[in-house]
Order: C-alpha cells, then sequence, then structure tokens
C-alpha cells in the first residue's frame, strides 16, 4: 500500500509514526495511542477464532481499558479464505455495543505488495521463528507505552493467554 500519510516502514520509529483508516474512513494518527498499551489484531468477521477472541477482547478491554490505559486496535483482513465480508453489518453489531471492545479501523492487506506499512513494521520488528508474513487472522502484536512491539501471538493464542504480558507493561 503505497501511501506516504499511513506511514514509511522503513524509517518508523514507534508506533506514532503511523496513521490509519479508522471503521468510518477518517485517517487517524495512531499517536493518539501514546502512552497507551496496545494490541493490535488483523480480524475477520467469518473466522472460527472471531467469537471467542472478541468475547476475551471484550473481557480484557472492560478490565483495563479505564485503569490501566489497554487499547486493541482491530484491523479487518480478507486475504485468509475470505473469513471476512465485504460488508461492515458485523462490525456495526460491535460498534453498537456500549463499550466495544476494540478501536475498529478499515480492511487492510497484512500480506503482500498492498500491505498496510504498518503491518510491514510490526513484522519486522517482530521476527517469529523465520515467519516474515501473517500466517492467519487474529494474529496479535502487543505494542508498549512507547509504541515499541514487545510480542507477537499467533492465531491460536487467546487474548486471556497475553494477559499476564500486559499486566507487566502497565
Amino acid at each position: 500500500m503505497k501511501n506516504s500519510k499511513l506511514g514509511d516502514a522503513s524509517t518508523a520509529r514507534n508506533l506514532y509514526d503511523f496513521s490509519a483508516y479508522d471503521f468510518e474512513g477518517n485517517l487517524v494518527s495512531l499517536a493518539e495511542y501514546a502512552g497507551k498499551v496496545v494490541v493490535i489484531v488483523n480480524v475477520a468477521t467469518k473466522c472460527l477464532h472471531a467469537e471467542k477472541h472478541f468475547r476475551e477482547f471484550a473481557y480484557l478491554a472492560k478490565k483495563y481499558r479505564d485503569k490501566e490505559g489497554l487499547r486493541i486496535i482491530a484491523f479487518p483482513c480478507d486475504q485468509f479464505v475470505s473469513e471476512h465480508r465485504d460488508a461492515n453489518d458485523d462490525f456495526e453489531c460491535l460498534m453498537d455495543m456500549a463499550e466495544p471492545p476494540c478501536d475498529f479501523f478499515a480492511k487492510v492487506d497484512v500480506n503482500g505488495s498492498n500491505m498496510h506499512p504498518l503491518w510491514q513494521w510490526l513484522k519486522k520488528k517482530t521476527h517469529s521463528v523465520g515467519v516474515n508474513f501473517i500466517m492467519w487472522n487474529f494474529t496479535k502484536f502487543i505494542v508498549d507505552r512507547n509504541g515499541y512491539p514487545v510480542e507477537r501471538f499467533s492465531p491460536n493464542t487467546s487474548p486471556m493467554e497475553m494477559e499476564n504480558l500486559l499486566l507487566r507493561l502497565f
């Protein structure tokens, strides 16, 4: 994805050097998350992980959002067997919740030539045993209060399994 407004993975120092389009199409500077512990995740509504992960993200957000400043930002992705619908209906349901579990951004590519530069940077900073690509939906990255990625988690890792690391970062 060649768009200088979004940031440059080759020169970025931290999360705050990127921008992304939110769920409603507004360009948002990720500097808005400065000083927060952030979980970044690629999501898909039709993925088998979706129900459990969104439920656990909601629990973590409710428990740590206000007190500890945790933010979970979700990027819909349709690069894995069409597990994310083009329509926003499913996300609109989540957005209508009193306290949505995530800040939802616009759909992105997390691999390939149209990849959002944030995802290119995240992968570069958190190599996973020689794997430098996103393998499936619900790959998660934890970013510390300084905007630096500290850990990458596979789609099979439930959000609750990340709680101990989150507690060390608060």
